[in-house]
């Protein structure tokens, strides 16, 4: 870490400058906003792309296999309908509890820098519960 920090990015007295601008530098008007638009990036754009991918594209999937003229599995009896259902992941929910702790993290630490955080989380965790 200090080779990075001695060759890389300089030391105090002469910062090692990329088109004038030195390397990890805030605006004049702190990184605190800097901060404000990666945590919306973080609580809106990943959540809705996370969203579509969970919910969107199952619905999807289903929709181009009943255009595609395939059998009819409104004519089958419940238990082979769900049969066709998409196969249960091995680890189970472990990746839905993860997304929950992540986002939990991002709102306990960052409330601060994006008071709006708590609002995307809770509307995020209203979609998904279905």
């Amino acid at each position: 870490k200090q080779w990075y920090q001695r060759r890389v990015r300089g030391t105090p007295p002469d910062y090692n400058r990329l088109l004038g601008y030195r390397q990890e530098e805030c605006g004049s008007y702190g990184c605190l906003l800097d901060l404000c638009i990666q945590l919306f990036v973080i609580m809106v754009g990943k959540q809705t792309i996370g969203n579509f991918l969970e919910l969107g594209v199952p619905r999807l999937k289903v929709w181009l296999k009943s255009k595609s003229g395939d059998d009819d599995m409104k004519n089958f009896p419940n238990w082979d309908q769900e049969f066709q259902l998409e196969p249960w992941p091995e680890d189970g929910l472990f990746d839905e509890y993860l997304e929950m702790v992540i986002q939990y993290g991002f709102i306990t630490i960052f409330v601060a820098c994006f008071p709006l955080a708590p609002v995307f989380a809770l509307v995020n965790n209203i979609i998904e519960i279905r």
